[in-house]
C-alpha cells in the first residue's frame, strides 16, 4: 500500500495518471524496499530477505527482495550516525524498550522515552511539535504485544533447541549404529577365525 501511494504521487506530479489507460508502458522508478529492524531478537546487521522464502511452494518468476538493516544500538553505526532522525528513532525505541523491561507501563515508558530523547536532543523538534502523535506511535508498541512477541521468541528458541536435540540424537544414533556394525563384523570375523583354527 505504501508503494502504491508513492507511485500514485509520482504519477500525479508528472501528470502521467491519464497515460495509464493507454497501451504504451508508463515508466516508473524501480523500488527499493528496506526493512529497518529495531526488534530485540539477535539479528545480523544486514541481510537480504526474499519474499519467496515465505512461500509454501516456490513460484518461479516472482520475487521481492528487501534490504534488511538492523538499527538497534551498536549496529550499523555508519548508517545511524549519518542520519540523525534514524539515530533519534533508534534511541527512542531502545529507551522505550528499556523502560518497559524495568517495569513501567507502556504509557509511563512512552512519556519517559519522549522526555529523555528531548533532553538528549534526539528528535527534539519533532517530539516537541508532535508529542501526542509520537506517544500514540509508541503506545502501538504495547507492552502486551512486546511480552507476547517475547513469548513467541522463547517458543521459537525452544523449538530450535528441540530440533537441534533431535538432530544431535540422530547423529549420535548413526554413530552408535556404525560402531555397533563394526563390533558385529569384528565378532563375526573372530567367530570365523576361531571356527577355522
Amino acid at each position: 500500500m505504501y508503494f502504491d501511494r508513492c507511485i500514485s504521487g509520482y504519477l500525479e506530479k508528472r501528470d502521467l495518471k491519464a497515460k495509464l489507460r493507454k497501451k504504451a508502458i508508463v515508466k516508473i522508478p524501480a523500488p527499493d524496499y528496506y526493512v529497518l529492524y529495531n526488534g530485540d531478537a539477535d539479528a545480523p546487521e544486514r541481510q537480504e530477505l526474499h519474499l519467496s522464502d515465505a512461500f509454501l511452494t516456490p513460484s518461479p518468476g516472482y520475487e521481492w527482495t528487501a534490504k534488511f538493516i538492523n538499527i538497534n544500538a551498536g549496529k550499523n553505526k555508519e548508517i545511524i550516525d549519518s542520519c540523525q532522525p534514524l539515530k533519534g528513532y533508534s534511541e527512542l525505541i531502545g529507551y522505550m524498550r528499556e523502560c518497559v523491561e524495568n517495569g513501567m507501563s507502556s504509557e509511563e515508558a512512552a512519556d519517559e522515552a519522549i522526555d529523555w530523547c528531548i533532553s538528549k536532543g534526539y528528535l527534539k523538534d519533532y517530539l516537541l511539535q508532535r508529542r501526542g502523535e509520537a506517544k500514540l506511535m509508541l503506545l502501538n508498541f504495547d507492552e502486551n504485544d512486546y511480552k507476547h512477541a517475547l513469548e513467541i521468541e522463547r517458543e521459537e528458541g525452544r523449538e530450535e533447541g528441540r530440533e537441534e536435540g533431535l538432530e544431535q540424537g540422530r547423529e549420535e544414533r548413526e554413530k552408535l549404529e556404525a560402531e555397533n556394525k563394526k563390533l558385529r563384523e569384528e565378532v563375526e570375523r573372530l567367530r570365523v577365525a576361531v571356527g577355522t583354527a
